[in-house]
């Protein structure tokens, strides 16, 4: 299971989703299900070190939109400062959207998404 969520819980087709900066498969974070329903708690995808340029220690709330959860890795990719992401919770897809240049590049607001400085 994943440690140290890292969000608020994002409603997306009956399910609730976040991050977890650590823990999981590979202690590099993942993206958690909580099923309502029969509570139960499901690792839906584990970052790990080996795929670090998808992106590792996922920070930050989950964004649902078009039935995928998007959001951002404050470790690995290209540049190791981090990634955007999105992933389809039906398909189990994880999809690299982009690599931050730098640190400076992205800011967390608050417990919510991401803006992306030009």
């Amino acid at each position: 299971m994943g440690t140290n969520p890292s969000g608020e819980f994002e409603l997306l087709n009956g399910k609730l989703y976040t991050s977890c900066i650590y823990g999981g498969a590979n202690q590099k974070g993942t993206i958690t299900e909580f099923v309502p329903s029969t509570g139960t708690l499901i690792n839906k995808f584990n970052f790990d070190i080996a795929g670090s340029l998808n992106g590792i220690n996922p920070n930050g709330m989950l964004l649902a939109y078009n039935d995928q959860l998007f959001g951002f890795a404050s470790g690995g990719g290209v540049n190791n400062q981090g990634t955007t992401f999105k992933y389809n919770p039906v398909t189990n897809v994880f999809t690299k959207l982009e690599d931050h240049l730098s640190a400076n590049q992205i800011t967390s607001i608050g417990n919510g998404f991401i803006t992306v400085q030009s």
